[in-house]
């Protein structure tokens, strides 16, 4: 979890300038004109933005924004920036305390094939994600998942809330395959690490182009000793090369043979580790609405316990809300103790009954449910063998036999 809790502009010779935000979702409603578009311009700014876009007239005193977070463990993290861009640096503790502690310098993002710490790493370990690999389009070319990625679910402007499009997916673009596996990812947490991308149609033409020039490579000795050879041997140099041609055509269409052979297994397999992989996260989806109702029995238990040993003090209960129903108890109410507290134990104990064959059928169910997640898991592992095994054939064997 990962909760922004302030945000402060600070300059020389000037109060700072401060909000806070309370637990759980928060709205920022006012008129035109009073800074509600520059808040969600500091949170873009601090999460890696290049540039603080439409400074306003307010804001001309400050020079530093410091955005605080806070974690599921109470922890607090404070970024800071200047608002004339650079790199940020990053405190362990609240914004108030931010500058009496060391920080430490990080990128607002990476480039190119950098390692450098950034806002992303920052933040995701500060909040207890795992980066991944995502796919950024329909061959299945992958992306690092970024803070700005999952930006849309939580920070919603008031042009997405009117906009007649979800606020999470936006309108079509290039970047809504990669807005819909950030989604994806957050609800289940799986990545993209084992999607192999499709091949382009340009790279596909030049690797055949190679292989023509392979063989075109493998001819050429013989058309050159062919030139040397004197007239009167033409024909049996004639009768040599049609033997070598037919002998590498050969050999050629035997591991072409087998490498479509491979390929298609290696396809079949993909897929096989796509559906499972889709399996396991609807598996991890209803094992997880199976804990919450597991729990929801439990909470019932303890409220029928409650009920059923403490049925006899309902003679000394007045105007207050009953147990059983959360109705007032008026004097015509259908669960005054007039009933007689035997009654209402036997009834509590009838219902945690009840409750308790549903636990039971649900354990059973979630035992069924993990047998079958461990089967589906399974089969993903073996196909992962399969590819693995194609691949290692295509490359220990068929690539050295074509080049001999």
């Amino acid at each position: 979890m990962l909760q922004i809790r302030t945000i402060a502009l600070r300059g020389k010779e000037v109060e700072d300038a401060v909000i806070t935000f309370n637990d759980r979702s928060n709205i920022v409603a006012g008129a035109s004109d009073t800074g509600k578009s520059y808040l969600v311009r500091c949170i873009d700014y601090i999460l890696g933005a290049d540039k603080m876009k439409k400074r306003i007239d307010e804001a001309a005193p400050y020079s530093r924004l410091f955005v605080e977070f806070e974690n599921s463990k109470a922890e607090f993290l404070t970024l800071e920036r200047g608002l004339n861009g650079g790199n940020l640096t990053a405190y362990p503790g609240k914004f108030k305390d931010a500058e009496n502690g060391k920080g430490e310098t990080i990128v607002p993002k990476r480039k190119g094939k950098s390692r450098a710490k950034d806002v992303t790493a920052a933040l995701f370990a500060f909040a207890g994600l795992q980066e991944a690999l995502l796919r950024k389009n329909d061959r299945g070319n992958t992306n690092r998942l970024t803070i700005r990625t999952i930006l849309p679910l939580f920070l919603v402007d008031e042009v997405s809330i009117i906009d007649e499009r979800s606020p999470i997916l936006g309108r079509a673009g290039f970047d809504e395959t990669a807005r819909k596996r950030a989604f994806a990812y957050m609800l289940s947490g799986k990545g993209d690490e084992g999607i192999v991308a499709a091949e382009r149609k340009d790279i596909a033409k030049a690797r055949i182009g190679a292989r023509l020039d392979l063989i075109s490579d493998l001819l050429a000795p013989i058309e050159n000793r062919l030139q040397e050879r004197n007239s009167d041997h033409e024909d049996e140099t004639i009768d040599k090369l049609d033997e070598s041609i037919s002998k590498l055509s050969q050999v050629l269409s035997d591991h072409s043979a087998e490498r479509n052979s491979l390929q298609a297994e290696r396809r079949e397999a993909i897929t096989t580790i796509q559906h499972a992989e889709s399996q396991i996260i609807a598996i991890d989806e209803l094992a997880r609405q199976y804990a919450l109702l597991n729990e929801r029995y439990r909470t019932d238990l303890e409220r029928l316990d409650f009920i059923s040993e403490g049925a006899h003090f309902f003679e000394g209960l007045q105007e207050v809300r009953c147990p059983l129903c959360d109705q007032l108890m008026s004097p015509d109410h259908a669960h005054k103790a007039s009933e007689g507290s035997a009654t209402v134990y036997q009834a509590a104990r009838a219902e945690a009954s009840k409750i308790l064959a549903h636990k039971k059928d649900l354990q059973e169910a979630n035992e069924t449910l993990q047998k079958l997640r461990l089967m589906r898991w399974n089969e993903q592992e073996s196909a992962q063998q399969t590819v693995k095994r194609a691949d290692d054939r295509t490359e220990s064997i068929l690539a050295p036999a074509v080049h001999e």
